[in-house]
């Protein structure tokens, strides 16, 4: 896939261009953090385990296709973006940190963390952010052969250990 047919947006937030992950918090207090308006009870410590250290501070991206492609083009696209200085694929823990400035904001519609897959109920899944009017619902979502064009993913970076 050229990446000619990607659309990155790296300050889509305005100002949120980071965040920050503390690896000491559980799953459980970073959902609950969220203030969501529906949680997943699909999103458990089993499925998605949340591995580092220390609290670290991220860059975003936010890599958004003008056109219907596939999970494992997404993939590539991250990968092949900036070879110089790569971007690795969102996973849980970087889209429930950004979850609060998420809600907040003028934002786009569903973010997807491509990072963290998991099984459920026989189905590979991710987890993604979707906002319904001023509310925002932590989901699990299943990766499908096809993904649709209004679909954004996200990727990060990290910046420093906080």
């Amino acid at each position: 896939m050229a990446i000619t047919d990607t659309t990155v947006y790296q300050t889509v937030m305005s100002g949120i261009p980071r965040l920050v992950v503390d690896y000491a918090k559980p799953l459980e207090t970073m959902i609950a953090a969220g203030n969501f308006e529906r949680a997943s009870a699909g999103i458990t410590p089993n499925r998605f385990r949340i591995t580092g250290e220390d609290t670290v501070e991220f860059e975003i991206c936010l890599f958004h296709f003008s056109r219907m492609t596939t999970f494992f083009a997404v993939v590539r696209a991250v990968e092949a973006y900036d070879k110089d200085n790569p971007w690795s694929l969102g996973k849980i823990e970087h889209l429930l940190s950004l979850a609060t400035p998420y809600s907040q904001g003028q934002c786009v519609q569903q973010i997807f963390a491509p990072g963290s897959v998991a099984t459920v109920s026989g189905n590979r899944c991710v987890s993604a952010l979707r906002k319904y009017g001023t509310g925002v619902h932590l989901e699990l979502r299943i990766i499908e052969t096809k993904i649709a064009y209004w679909h954004h993913f996200l990727a990060v970076r990290e910046v420093s250990t906080v």
